[in-house]
């Protein structure tokens, strides 16, 4: 045999050792407060940089994007107040109580259209079930059903007639 072929020889032999030819290590335990101790050391560095990468991003934005920035925010803004307006003037012309107001969705005229027939229609139903603030008493429907009596009895002969068929001395 040459030497690359005992080398070779030697190489697979390390390779195929099994794993019951490998140290075990003891397996390590760690609890909640241990890893995410861990987790937070690892994490903190990173953080740091993200950080400093932010307020580097912020200083090297010139004025005129800071202000264009705040311009687009107030503009948003302006937008939504525009549709609450509008939602709580809606809600007003409907004659609908002003703490139905946070009920009435939609930023668009016709959203907010259809969400004030939905609140409305919703509205007068609960107030038909109420009457001078109170609740009417609404109706059992099981009653005038019967309680599976399929004769009647009219008067105190037609009773005794009935009870002295039903209960006949032997």
């Amino acid at each position: 045999m040459s030497t690359e072929d005992k080398s070779a020889q030697t190489q697979s032999t390390e390779t195929t050792k099994t794993l019951e030819d490998l140290p075990v290590e003891s397996e390590k335990k760690f609890s909640q407060e241990d890893l995410n101790r861990i987790l937070a050391d690892r994490l903190r560095p990173l953080k740091e940089k993200a950080e400093a990468y932010d307020k580097a991003q912020e200083e090297a934005k010139s004025e005129a994007q800071r202000e264009q920035e705040a311009r687009v925010k107030a503009e948003a803004r302006v937008v939504e107040l525009e549709a609450v307006e509008a939602r709580r003037k809606a809600g007003d012309d409907a004659k609908l109580p002003a703490s139905f107001a946070g009920l009435i969705t939609g930023s668009t005229a016709e959203e907010i259209a259809s969400s004030v027939e939905q609140v409305q229609a919703a509205y007068l139903e609960a107030t038909k079930a109420t009457e001078n603030g109170k609740t009417k008493p609404q109706p059992d429907p099981s009653q005038g059903q019967g309680l599976g009596v399929t004769q009647v009895t009219d008067s105190v002969a037609q009773a005794r007639t009935m009870y002295s068929q039903k209960f006949k001395k032997s």
